[in-house]
This record gives structure tokens, C-alpha cells and sequence, in this order.
């Protein structure tokens, strides 16, 4: 197997793909697709990323163009700088699966006005819209299917029983319509979506810790001297009720520090003989003579590392961290990479996180109003024998990763 994983260049925001071939096959895999702006990342992704075959069809007359297949597409939250290049990528592209993390009233509501208020017309919330109000599997027509994680609640010493799913076009997705009967497809906790049973991606959506003692709608409510409302109602409400005030609202009940509720995915392989496979095979094929140690973080090239990679949005370590760790205890000592989470700001910060580490890759912007990296993070993952790596809007700065466990 052959695995290219690539840190995109889109400045304050994620965009992560990963392309698995093995045996002929080939898939490609996305984690997150925002940016800068909306404008940037549509500009990235026709110009850089893989774009439609404008090859003409064999058959006169025929309008239908062939499209890059992207397998899945996992995304963490709904904020704007992690999903506003999602719009361009699903009209553009043939996205087979669409993995969202579920999302209860009130995180619909937080990412609904923490994206309005930096941007009316941000796309994050067209998209909540669009991919949370559907009662169907599929998306922009019948081309996506649908599919979210729901919260895992139940993270005993036992793990969770893992479904198995395939990414073969012989085989369809074996899942189970949700309880609401909303006929979006869900993936039960602890799950894995698996490639020729080898490489395996596990996402985490992690139970919600209310931050107040009400909810968030019945804060708004309350606060903003409301009635009843939905999420339409919003904009209107943001307008007559002021920006500024909605804001003070926003920050009274989240503080100032809230990031969002992330899912997080891991992605790599199960056992230590398939990853000691990985990282002996990719160095020798790049020099034969010189032994890489696995924990030195003063490598030059990234043929040496641990594969095994965790992707982590904007997720909160300091609220979920112990969660995090129990959930992917199994895997806990087998991750090589971390993407560095929220941009490597400092309330997101946690040692333990770099634990196993090797390497962990930060998506920011060089000038960003919120002065990410802190540089305590960065001295704080340096510490832990892991090596930060910046990667900008900078073409310069992208970030691509080869390995194979192919002797």
C-alpha cells in the first residue's frame, strides 16, 4: 500500500487529503475544506487540487463531464474557515460520502451565529441549512451521500464494537437509518471506515458539555427576550437585535476562548507490525544505509515518521482531552502525526496530546488577527520530542507525505 497524504496551503483554516492506492485500487480521502475566504480556497481547489477531466464523453451531444471522484469527505464543525471551500468542492467534484459529525440544536446555533457575525454570507450556513434539514441520504442530486457521527456517551474500558465499511464500488455502505428518521445514514460510535482492511479512518464526535446551566436556545431566549424561533429566524433576529449585542450574548454564554465542538478522525493502521512496516520501508527506500530513529524529532525527511495520523479540527483538549484519550486508547501509542488543533492557539494546548507524537503540522495564516501559533504551544510540542511545522497560505510551505509498506 502507498499512502500521499498532503498539508494543503490555505492560511487560518484546514484542509487536509490523503490518496491510498493498493492492488490497482485507489482512493482519495479529504479532511475539512476551508481557508483564508471562500474566493482563496475556490481558487485553490481548481487551480491546485485535482480538477474535472474536461475530456469530452464518446456519446454526441452529451453534456456530463467526467468528475474527479473524492471518496469521503470527513469535516470536523461548520465554522467557516474549515467549510467554506465545501460548496465549490461538491459541485466540482464526485464526493461519494459526506461525514459530518452530528450536531445537537444548540452547537447548530453556535456555529449559525458565530459565522454570521463574521460573515452574513458565510457558506458554513448555507450549509447547515442545506446537509442538517434534508430527509434524504443524499445530496446535490442523489450524487453525496450523507452520513453523521453521533456523540459517544458510552466509552467504557471495553472500546466499542467497530462497523465495518468498505470503500469499494462492489460493495454499499452497510448502515442504519437514525432514530428520527431523518434517512440521513449514520455511523454508530466507535466506527471505522476501512481501505482493503488494512488503513482505517475512526472518527470521534464527542459527547457536548453544556456551558451554562440552560441551553444555549433558552440563553438566547432569554437574554434577547425572544419567543420561539429556528434557526431562519436568525439573520432577522441578528439584524434588529444589533451585531454588537448578539456578540456580547454569543461571548456572556461561550466565553471568550470557545473554539467549537470538533469531530475528530484517525487515520492509519491498527497494528504495530503494519506501522513499523510503514516506517522501515519508506526510509530504506530513501536511504538504505542510515537507520531512522522513530522518536528523534531531528529528522530531514518525512519517509521516516509513523504514518498514523490524528486529525482534530478545532477540538477543545482542554474540555474533551481525557475523552479523547479514552476513546482512542487502543491507538493512543500507535499516532505518529497530530494536526496541530485550532491553529495552535494556546487554550487548546495539552502535552499529552504530543504524547507518541513525531510530527505535528499547524494551518495558519502568516497575518492573522489572532496572533496563532501561541508560542508557548509551539515550545510545548517541541518538549515533547514532536516537531511543529507551519504551513501557510504560502505555496511554499505545503506539506506532502509519502509512505508505503511495499518491500
Amino acid at each position: 500500500m502507498k499512502i500521499t497524504r498532503i498539508i494543503h496551503p490555505i492560511g487560518q483554516g484546514g484542509f487536509y487529503s490523503e490518496i491510498l492506492k493498493e492492488g490497482g485500487q485507489e482512493i482519495t480521502v479529504v479532511y475539512d475544506c476551508g481557508g483564508n475566504s471562500k474566493a482563496f480556497m475556490e481558487n485553490y481547489l481548481e487551480n491546485y487540487f485535482p480538477k474535472i477531466d474536461e475530456k469530452p464523453t464518446k456519446k454526441k451531444n452529451d453534456k456530463k463531464e467526467s468528475k474527479k471522484t473524492i471518496d469521503a469527505v470527513f469535516i470536523s464543525h461548520m465554522h467557516e474557515d474549515h467549510v467554506n471551500g465545501l460548496d465549490y468542492l461538491l459541485n466540482q467534484f464526485h464526493v461519494r460520502y459526506l461525514i459530518l459529525p452530528r450536531l445537537s440544536e444548540d452547537e447548530k446555533l453556535e456555529a449559525f451565529i458565530y459565522n454570521y457575525l463574521k460573515n452574513p454570507e458565510s457558506v458554513g450556513n448555507e450549509l447547515i441549512r442545506d446537509l442538517y434539514t434534508r430527509d434524504s441520504y443524499y445530496y446535490l442530486n442523489s450524487r453525496t451521500r450523507v452520513i453523521t457521527v453521533p456523540y459517544n456517551d458510552n466509552l467504557t474500558d471495553e472500546g466499542n464494537e467497530l462497523l465495518q465499511i468498505e470503500f469499494n464500488n462492489q460493495h454499499d455502505l452497510d448502515l442504519t437509518i437514525d432514530e428520527e428518521n431523518t434517512k440521513i445514514s449514520f455511523l454508530s460510535p466507535g466506527s471505522k471506515v476501512h481501505f482493503r482492511e488494512k488503513w482505517v479512518y475512526i472518527p470521534f464526535n464527542p459527547p457536548i458539555k453544556r456551558k451554562q446551566d440552560v441551553s444555549f436556545y433558552d440563553f438566547l431566549k432569554d437574554r434577547l427576550s425572544l419567543r420561539d424561533f429556528t434557526i431562519k429566524d436568525l439573520p432577522d433576529i441578528i439584524e434588529k437585535q444589533g451585531v454588537k449585542r448578539c456578540k456580547k450574548v454569543y461571548t456572556d454564554y461561550f466565553g471568550e476562548d470557545h473554539n467549537s465542538y470538533s469531530m475528530t478522525v484517525f487515520s492509519g493502521v491498527l497494528r504495530d507490525d503494519e506501522m513499523m512496516s510503514f516506517i522501515k520501508c519508506s526510509g530504506r527506500k530513501l536511504n538504505q544505509k542510515r537507520r531512522y530513529h522513530p522518536r528523534c524529532p531531528h529528522y530531514d525527511n518525512w519517509a521516516c515518521l509513523n504514518p498514523n495520523c490524528l486529525y482534530m479540527g478545532d477540538f477543545e483538549t482542554k474540555d474533551y482531552m481525557k475523552l479523547l484519550q479514552r476513546f482512542y486508547r487502543p491507538l493512543w501509542d500507535k499516532i505518529g502525526q497530530v494536526q496541530v488543533p485550532h491553529h495552535g492557539s494556546g487554550y487548546n494546548h495539552k502535552d499529552d496530546l504530543y504524547e507518541f507524537a513525531e510530527l505535528g503540522f499547524i494551518s495558519v495564516g502568516e497575518e492573522n488577527s489572532y496572533h496563532h501559533p501561541n508560542i508557548d504551544t509551539l515550545m510545548g510540542i517541541k518538549e515533547m520530542a514532536c516537531r511543529p511545522i507551519l504551513v501557510t497560505e504560502n505555496m511554499s510551505t505545503i506539506k506532502v507525505f509519502h509512505a508505503t509498506d511495499e518491500r
